[in-house]
C-alpha cells in the first residue's frame, strides 16, 4: 500500500507543479556580452515588468544596472487583443455577479516580452557597504 501512495504523492507533484507559472523570465547570455530575456505573462504589462524585474536581477548579481538595447512584445492568445480584453471584461462582470468564477480563453502566455539587455557597472560609491 505504501508504494501506491508515494506514486500518487509524485504524479500529484509532477502534474501540479507543470501547472505553476515561473514568476521570473528566462535569461539567455549572448555572445557579445549581453543578455535575452524573455518572459511571458496574462497582460502586455506583467509580461514586460517580469522581464525588467529579471532583467534588474541579472544585473544586480553582477553588481550593476542594466541597460534596455531591444525590446519587443507580441501577443500569442487564442483570440485576439482586443477581443481577449472584451472576453475578460465580460467574465469578470458575469462572475462578480453571479459570485462564481467564469472560465476565461486567457492564459499566462498571452504575451511575450523579449529584452536584450546590458549590464554597466555601478558608479564608484554606488555599492554600499
Amino acid at each position: 500500500m505504501k508504494p501506491f501512495f508515494q506514486r500518487v504523492i509524485l504524479i500529484s507533484i509532477i502534474f501540479f507543479g507543470g501547472c505553476r507559472t515561473a514568476n521570473t523570465g528566462l535569461v539567455f547570455p549572448r555572445e557579445d556580452g549581453t543578455f535575452e530575456i524573455i518572459s511571458r505573462g496574462y497582460t502586455e504589462t506583467g509580461a514586460m515588468s517580469r522581464a525588467v524585474r529579471q532583467a534588474e536581477k541579472t544585473c544586480k548579481e553582477r553588481f550593476g544596472t542594466y541597460i534596455v538595447l531591444d525590446r519587443s512584445l507580441t501577443y500569442h492568445g487564442i483570440l485576439s487583443p482586443e477581443a481577449n480584453k472584451i472576453e475578460n471584461s465580460i467574465g469578470n462582470s458575469i462572475g462578480s455577479l453571479t459570485h462564481s468564477r467564469v472560465p476565461s480563453a486567457s492564459t499566462s502566455e498571452d504575451y511575450k516580452a523579449t529584452l536584450i539587455t546590458r549590464c554597466e557597472p555601478l558608479p564608484p560609491g554606488a555599492l554600499k557597504t
